[in-house]
């Protein structure tokens, strides 16, 4: 599961509140900003992603 990857780490109350579904504080959006752990911050939207749509990707193409 995803919280045994920020096991002592400083993004762990983070995690967890992602883990339940919980809605993030403005509190955590700045952490998770000014955390040095980039790919920790990276491993949790991928999480969310891929619970929200499976493993496929969306982009756009515009036409110029």
């Amino acid at each position: 599961m995803i919280l045994e990857r920020f096991k002592g780490s400083p993004l762990l109350p983070i995690a967890e509140k992602v883990a339940a579904g919980t809605r993030l504080s403005f509190e955590d959006g700045v952490a998770l900003f000014n955390s040095p752990d980039v790919l920790g911050v990276g491993a949790l939207a991928n999480w969310v992603r891929e619970k929200r749509h499976g493993n496929t990707g969306y982009y756009n193409v515009t036409g110029t």
